[in-house]
């Protein structure tokens, strides 16, 4: 949000506007810096495990880290401190697996080595799939109760 433009709009207070613009820091979104994001995800791994009383080390397969590293993190910081915590609270034990992450990550991937490759049929494959894992998501179901109720392909 540009606060000049709203303070001019008339939807943003003028004097918070110069409590607030004495400082100007300008922070990219997680997708522009891929190389922040290993080492954030440690140190929510180190501070959510402390905080959970793990007694044993958590790490990332090299999956997992491709798959935090490719995912284009919509919530930022915020959605990568939720995604950490679920794992360490669900009981993840040693080694966190590309499996172990949320589900809809792996129809994302699909579609973008699809878009990588130009291969129009990999995407016929991937989007019914993209889909229905809305859909499970949508009603709450489980990934086993998900899959049961998927429709299979012909």
């Amino acid at each position: 949000m540009n606060l000049a433009d709203a303070v001019k709009g008339g939807t943003f207070r003028k004097d918070f506007y110069y409590r607030l613009n004495s400082f100007h820091l300008i922070v990219p979104p997680l997708r522009e810096r891929r190389e922040d994001i290993l080492p954030l995800v440690r140190h929510f791994l180190a501070h959510f495990s402390k905080k959970y009383n793990k007694k044993n080390p958590i790490i990332l397969s090299q999956d997992a880290e491709k798959a935090m590293v490719s995912y284009a993190w919509p919530g930022n910081i915020r959605e990568m401190k939720n995604c950490v915590e679920r794992l360490i609270v669900l009981g993840i034990e040693g080694e966190i697996l590309a499996s172990h992450l949320p589900h809809h990550w792996a129809a994302e991937r699909k579609v973008r080595s699809c878009l990588r490759d130009g291969n129009l049929y990999c995407l016929t494959q991937a989007f019914p799939w993209m889909i229905w894992s809305g859909i499970s998501s949508f009603r709450r179901w489980t990934r086993p109760t998900a899959t049961r109720r998927r429709p299979r392909s012909s």
